[in-house]
């Protein structure tokens, strides 16, 4: 089971960053990162954007003109930054069956890591519109040293 925490996981120290994302890349190499947590990473470490697009339009499967289906890429070495995905479309509410592969992914890159602090926000909760109950089941099998961020309520 994941460590849970309350507060901005940019604001705490991690070894690996993963942040929910969507497949969408920009006509301009970027992957749409305009919200939520995608959008907070962007405004903190602005060449993830075109990272993200980079290793997403090389690594993704193709859906159709600039959707893209991933899962979990890595987007930054350094610092080191996941992209885990929630949606296929910025505009989509998250899927379930994406989050549950994407953090499939998680699972075994958190095993390989065993020794890290990996932080991430809770997945589908914010901009994509699903309860915490709906994704409570998929988040609860990830590793101890995988902490699971939500925001205070306001």
């Amino acid at each position: 089971m994941p460590t849970y925490k309350t507060g901005n996981f940019l604001e705490d120290t991690w070894d690996i960053l993963v942040f929910t994302a969507n497949g969408f890349v920009k006509n301009n190499g970027e992957l749409a990162m305009g919200k939520g947590a995608a959008k907070a990473v962007k405004d903190k470490y602005p060449h993830v954007a075109i990272s993200a697009g980079t290793v997403v339009q090389e690594y993704g499967i193709k859906l159709e003109n600039s959707i893209y289906k991933y899962g979990l890429l890595q987007v930054s070495k350094n610092p080191k930054i996941f992209a885990l995905q929630v949606k296929y479309h910025f505009n989509d509410f998250a899927k379930l069956h994406l989050i549950e592969m994407s953090i499939n992914k998680l699972i075994r890159l958190a095993e390989e890591y065993k020794g890290y602090k990996i932080a991430l926000n809770y997945p589908g909760i914010g901009y994509g519109k699903l309860d915490i109950t709906q994704v409570g089941p998929i988040v609860r099998g990830l590793p101890k040293n995988v902490y699971v961020y939500t925001l205070p309520s306001k």
